[in-house]
């Protein structure tokens, strides 16, 4: 996904925190100077309810960002492999095209 500017997954749940929020994290791994793995998680976003149990769902949509993302674009690199010159253009590829230009901000 070179062509995005977001924090790369995978993002994770993260169950409520002390006032109800949910949160979406993610992290970041490396090696400490003995070799020891160290775990610098940040914080992508913090969720609160809009209606009730809304908080919930909303940070689980959000932590699967980054793999619908790269799921929808390799269907449709897939699809566009196997596209014959006179095959139409299908209105859910113009919308899958679309769903990844907003993810990006390109529209």
């Amino acid at each position: 996904m070179s062509d995005t500017k977001w924090t790369p997954g995978p993002w994770e749940f993260v169950d409520p925190g002390p006032h109800g929020e949910f949160q979406v994290h993610w992290s970041d791994v490396d090696a400490d100077d003995d070799g020891r793995a160290v775990d610098h998680g940040h914080t992508v976003c913090t969720v609160h309810d809009v209606t009730e149990d809304s908080g919930e769902a909303n940070a689980r949509l959000i932590a699967s960002a980054p793999d619908l993302y790269a799921a929808l674009a390799a269907v449709i690199g897939d699809y566009e492999a196997h596209m014959r010159p006179h095959d139409y253009v299908t209105a859910p590829l113009l919308n899958a095209r679309a769903a990844l230009s907003k993810a990006r901000g390109d529209i």
